[in-house]
């Protein structure tokens, strides 16, 4: 993205440790497939007839002439809510896939094409390779799909290689060339008659209600009970299924099954009641079994949109008792699936709701989670929608993800407010990259509500397409915001935007700024940011109270450039004290020091 203008970033600093495994839960790497074609973007806002179907569309489409003559476009998804339509192509050449080949079409109910994004190989040199391969040994379980590769601007012919292990439950592809593996990813997303049925739950996890941090009489400790445990359980009804006087966990959008080791049958009733405590394998079951059908409820019911309308498969004890969870849809019906090593994951609703987005995104927009920052929107995504559930039941440390199976001697957990701006801190860190996202999403929250916050996240999700970029999902936000508000909020969500670098400082050129503060967990507001960054005027910090509050600036090598207390909870940083550069800003409030990233382009 290039910028036009200078634009001041003030950032909450969060510390935050990863570790160096690739492959876990926490810190999955996930390297830009090198095969891979770029996605470019189109806003046409173009407006078909009211009648208009599908071959309007595709009409319009031959029109751009995106592809040449040698090639064809073919419809492999399409879906809708009530408020957009949504159509997936895939490029073919005499009959055989282009790989990473897609042309995502998103369209308003009113009929115009409000974005089109395409990734499409342009054989500009005429030439097709033959594509008859010499297949690899392979058995009943692996398949082998010849594709074309659009590759330094010409064909190659290669295989895809899909590999579903039962034992290990990974869903793997590689790709081939010359019948040697070129790339390899994983296709897996980590983290009868219906009746009323009674149990006990964590509301959102054992210790945020207790507001209480892992430790102390907290802690897990081999998931062994105690009267603490027991009292901070919570009654709940939800809808199951009776057959013949027997009580399932089974509802038309959840079901608990048993897929994989650890083998642990799902709990069943005889008189509709599932009360257990934590160091029974009911409670998890149960546990998860409410919050899966609560949470679809409010998307569906509350929200509007129609997703996920299958009993999505769980199995609670699962990937032989790993410390990890994960979605897949290498299963029919897809399926959640829940380790308990550390901290059983099915005790926290945060790991539950998380994995559960990955089954809502997946389900709004079918085979497009690939792609380093296209699987880093997906995790941004499922963290911020993950804390806005926990934060409507209970705001204890409400921006923390994973209260109660991360934050402690497992792992760090994650946060939806940390300072990572985009594309600078852009790795193959899909969770850090994440991050940028989630932060975004969760500080716009703040700022006109959770429930259209919300509801433009779902609805952002369905434009997604493969190999997509953070400041394309921007742009689709949104439209997203037009579509449902007729973008009442632009402002405000491009300010937030901006501020990770997602959009261009441009795009907020006829906005009043200095009316939308930044309101961190600090309690503290950062007011004319853009002005200060043009040179134009002053940045001003202004407490939530008005208590002593003292404020130091630093270069980024220490140097102290400027220093100022107040006892009216607001002070004047003048312009003139900063050149291009990194500096921090310390903010001493309430025998607290908290500091500020501040970025001068």
């Amino acid at each position: 993205m290039k910028y036009n203008k200078l634009i001041f970033f003030l950032l909450i600093v969060c510390y935050q440790y990863t570790r160096a495994q690739v492959v876990d839960k926490h810190t999955r790497e996930y390297a830009d497939n090198p095969y891979a074609i770029a996605v470019q973007a189109i806003y046409p806002h173009h407006k078909l007839e009211a009648q208009a179907g599908i071959q309007a569309i595709e009409n319009y489409i031959q029109e751009l002439s995106l592809i040449d003559s040698t090639s064809e476009l073919r419809l492999i998804a399409q879906q809708e809510n009530r408020y957009s339509k949504h159509y997936l192509y895939k490029q073919y050449i005499k009959g055989i896939e282009v790989y990473g080949s897609a042309l995502k079409i998103n369209c308003s109910h009113d009929n115009q094409i409000y974005s089109i994004y395409y990734a499409l190989a342009r054989n500009n040199e005429g030439y097709i390779p033959n594509a008859e391969i010499v297949y690899p040994m392979s058995d009943k379980d692996n398949t082998y799909q010849p594709v074309y590769v659009y590759f330094n601007n010409s064909l190659q012919v290669a295989l895809v290689h899909q590999q579903k292990d039962p034992i290990h439950f990974t869903h793997t592809e590689e790709l081939l060339i010359d019948n040697q593996v070129q790339y390899r990813t994983d296709l897996n997303s980590y983290f009868a008659r219906d009746t009323s049925i009674n149990g006990l739950i964590y509301n959102p996890d054992p210790i945020t209600p207790a507001y209480h941090e892992y430790g102390s009489i907290y802690t897990d400790r081999y998931d062994s009970n105690s009267i603490y445990f027991d009292a901070i359980r919570q009654y709940v009804s939800v809808r199951g299924t009776d057959s013949l006087g027997i009580f399932y966990l089974k509802s038309p959008y959840c079901a608990i099954v048993e897929i994989e080791p650890p083998v642990k049958y799902p709990v069943t009733s005889l008189n509709n009641d599932f009360f257990f405590n934590r160091y029974e394998d009911g409670f998890e079951d149960f546990n998860a079994y409410y919050h899966i059908n609560h949470f679809h409820d409010y998307i569906n019911d509350s929200l509007g949109f129609t997703l996920v309308n299958y009993p999505i498969e769980c199995d609670v004890h699962a990937l032989n008792g790993a410390d990890n969870s994960l979605f897949t849809y290498s299963t029919t019906p897809p399926s959640l699936h829940f380790g308990e090593g550390g901290v059983d994951d099915a005790e926290d609703a945060d790991v539950v709701i998380h994995e559960y987005c990955h089954a809502l995104s997946h389900d709004a927009a079918p085979f497009s989670n690939s792609g380093n920052q296209r699987n880093s929107l997906d995790e941004g995504f499922c963290d911020y929608l993950a804390c806005s559930y926990s934060k409507s039941i209970n705001a204890f440390h409400a921006n923390w993800v994973f209260n109660w199976d991360g934050h402690n001697e497992f792992w760090d957990g994650r946060m939806v407010d940390n300072t990572n701006i985009f594309p600078r801190d852009i790795s193959t860190n899909i969770y850090k990259n994440g991050g940028i996202w989630s932060s975004a999403l969760w500080e716009i929250e703040s700022k006109i509500g959770r429930e259209k916050a919300n509801k433009i996240a779902i609805q952002t999700m369905y434009d997604n397409v493969s190999n997509m970029t953070l400041d394309q999902a921007a742009q689709n936000y949104l439209l997203a915001d037009t579509i449902l508000y007729g973008g009442v909020h632009y402002c405000k969500i491009v300010h937030s935007f901006i501020e990770r670098g997602l959009i261009s400082p441009d795009a907020g050129v006829n906005c009043d700024f200095s009316a939308i503060p930044v309101i961190a967990s600090t309690g503290i507001s950062i007011i004319n940011s853009a002005g200060f960054a043009l040179g134009n005027s002053s940045l001003f910090l202004i407490s939530n109270e008005e208590k002593n509050m003292q404020v130091d600036v630093y270069t980024a090598t220490g140097q102290l450039l400027f220093n100022n207390s107040t006892r009216t909870g607001s002070i004047e940083i003048p312009s003139s004290i900063c050149s291009s550069g990194m500096y921090i800003i310390q903010v001493h409030l309430n025998n607290q020091v908290h500091a500020i990233k501040l970025i001068k382009y």
